[in-house]
C-alpha cells in the first residue's frame, strides 16, 4: 500500500516599501507552494492584530507583518516580513556646466586641477535647492554634492518633499543659477537638464554641442543672478596678475586665469545672460 502526501507548505514573502512615513502605501506578498489549494492568507501585526488577507496586501506603514497561511488540509506556515520606510529621496541630477564642458559630452575635473581635489572622476561642487510650485521662494530641501566629470550628482533630500511640485534649483560658484521646469517629485526622482534648453525654466540654457545643452557660465561671487561688467573686470584683473588655482574667475576649471575665460563671460555679457526663475 502507497500512502502519498503533499509537498510541504511553504511560501516566499516579499515587501514593498512605505515611500514616506505616514504614506501608508507599503505592500506585502506571499507566493505559496506546497500543501493544497485552496489557501487562506491573512495578515498580522505584531499585536497581532489582522490587518487584512490575501496577497498581495497594501495600505501598510513600516514595520514587520506576520502571515498566517493554511490549505484545504489545515496545514500551516507562519512566516514574518518586514516593510521598510523610505526616510530620504533622492535625487539622480544630470548637468552640464559651459566653462567647464570638455567638448565630448562631460566636464573637466577642476577640483583636481585647481589643487584641492585628488579625483580625477570630479568636476565641482554644486548646492541644490528645491522650491515650491506656488511659493517659489520657499525651500522644500536642499542640498550640497561634488558634480561628477559624466556631468552626474545625486543628493539627498527630506523624504517630506515626496509628491510636491516644485522646481530645482542649482548653484554654482561661477554659474549662473539655473532652475528646472516643473517637477512631481518621486522617491527617487531623475532629472536631466542637458537633453534640451526646455529642460532649464525659461530656456535658459546654452548649446555646448549639437543637442548638448549646458548651464551658462560668469556669474562670480557675489553673485547677482546677472553676468555684466563686474564679473568681467574680476577676471581681467586676476589674468593681469598671472592668478591660478582653485578661483572662481577660472571659468573653464583648468588652474589658470586667461583669456578663455574672459572670452567666455564677454560673450555672455554681450547676449544679456543671467538667471531666470519664477
Amino acid at each position: 500500500v502507497v500512502i502519498t502526501e503533499p509537498a510541504i507548505l511553504t511560501a516566499t514573502l516579499s515587501s514593498t516599501p512605505e515611500s514616506a512615513p505616514g504614506a501608508l502605501d507599503g505592500t506585502v506578498s506571499a507566493v505559496v507552494s506546497g500543501g493544497t489549494s485552496p489557501y487562506q492568507i491573512d495578515w498580522y501585526d505584531l499585536l497581532p492584530v489582522q490587518v487584512g488577507s490575501g496577497s498581495p496586501l497594501g495600505g501598510l506603514g513600516g514595520g514587520y507583518y506576520q502571515v498566517f497561511i493554511q490549505d484545504s488540509n489545515l496545514c500551516f506556515f507562519i512566516d514574518t516580513v518586514e516593510v521598510t520606510t523610505i526616510s530620504n529621496m533622492t535625487l539622480n541630477l544630470t548637468l552640464l556646466i559651459e566653462g567647464m564642458y570638455d567638448g565630448a559630452g562631460g566636464l573637466v575635473p577642476a577640483l583636481l586641477n585647481g589643487g584641492v581635489g585628488t579625483s580625477s572622476t570630479e568636476c565641482d561642487t554644486i548646492h541644490v535647492e528645491l522650491r515650491d510650485q506656488t511659493s517659489p521662494t520657499t525651500v522644500l530641501g536642499s542640498g550640497t554634492a561634488v558634480l561628477g566629470t559624466n556631468g552626474q550628482a545625486i543628493i539627498t533630500m527630506p523624504s517630506g518633499v515626496i509628491g510636491s511640485t516644485g522646481y530645482i534649483a542649482v548653484f554654482h560658484r561661477n554659474a549662473v543659477e539655473t532652475w528646472s521646469d516643473l517637477v512631481t517629485f518621486s522617491a527617487t526622482t531623475n532629472y536631466n537638464f542637458t537633453t534640451a534648453a526646455t529642460q532649464a525654466y525659461g530656456s535658459n540654457q546654452k548649446e555646448v554641442s549639437v543637442g548638448v545643452w549646458a548651464f551658462y557660465s560668469g556669474d562670480l561671487s557675489p553673485q547677482d543672478g546677472l553676468i555684466d561688467v563686474t564679473d568681467q573686470g574680476l577676471i581681467d584683473n586676476d589674468i593681469f596678475n598671472f592668478v591660478s588655482g582653485y578661483v572662481v574667475t577660472d571659468i573653464t576649471g583648468d588652474n589658470l586665469v586667461d583669456v578663455t575665460d574672459q572670452g567666455i563671460v564677454d560673450n555672455n555679457i554681450f547676449n544679456f545672460i543671467g538667471s531666470i526663475h519664477p
